[in-house]
């Protein structure tokens, strides 16, 4: 499981209503240490990645498009981050203490540290608080972004894409036959699911050419019904 997938699966716990306290268990099995280094680990990959995106924009000479650069897929799990600091706090919150929140994580304590780098800091604290505010102007999507795990952008796109549908979508097609039955809209509701960046890289990456709204849609089912894997990798 990679850094993004972990901490977006652990970063969902106690959000549904959100209540104060998530709980997180993790089974150490056989392998406390390994489990233990490998969450160090993975908090390590995630702070460094913010550095080393800024580095490489150093290095392009284009360090000073950061605030528009923000928006690319590169930075989805940051912008994911400020999402959530924005739905837990507010915009004024976040704008006064975006110093402070960044300091936790994602490097920029690094950059600080570093008196060669401290421009690239400032650079990073200016594009968090403009960020933060364009969430402002649409904030519902922000919220979901926090509910869900995705960024305010997939959100918005897969919102997008349910207004686009060719038929549109009623109640009862929401329901369990509705979804899953032989003339459900799960196929559909794939389509819009591949707008969503998280989800098409993440899909892409384990089946390759074959990704399709329809097979996606057949092994949704299939998993629904809870037939077994052996059952569905024959079919």
């Amino acid at each position: 499981m990679s850094p993004r997938e972990f901490w977006n699966l652990m970063g969902r716990a106690g959000h549904i209503g959100h209540d104060s306290v998530g709980v997180v268990g993790l089974a150490e099995g056989t392998s406390r240490r390994e489990l233990i280094e490998y969450v160090g680990r993975n908090t390590g990959a995630l702070a460094s990645r913010s550095v080393s995106l800024i580095d490489d924009l150093e290095a392009r000479g284009r360090l000073n498009e950061l605030q528009s650069i923000i928006y690319a897929p590169q930075w989805v799990d940051f912008r994911c981050y400020v999402a959530h600091l924005w739905a837990e706090k507010n915009l004024d919150a976040v704008l006064a203490k975006s110093e402070q929140l960044l300091r936790q994580t994602y490097g920029y304590a690094t950059l600080r540290n570093d008196p060669s780098a401290r421009s690239k800091a400032d650079m990073l604290l200016d594009a968090t608080q403009s960020y933060a505010r364009n969430l402002a102007k649409s904030s519902g999507f922000a919220d979901l972004a926090d509910l869900t795990g995705f960024s305010p952008e997939g959100v918005r796109e897969a919102l997008k894409g349910l207004q686009n549908l060719e038929k549109k979508l009623t109640p009862s097609d929401w329901a369990p036959e509705g979804l899953f039955g032989k003339s459900g809209k799960m196929a559909d509701l794939s389509g819009v699911m591949l707008q969503i960046l998280q989800l098409k890289e993440d899909l892409e990456k384990y089946s390759g050419e074959c990704l399709e709204n329809a097979l996606l849609s057949i092994v949704n089912k299939d998993l629904i019904k809870s037939n077994a894997l052996e059952e569905m990798s024959k079919k």
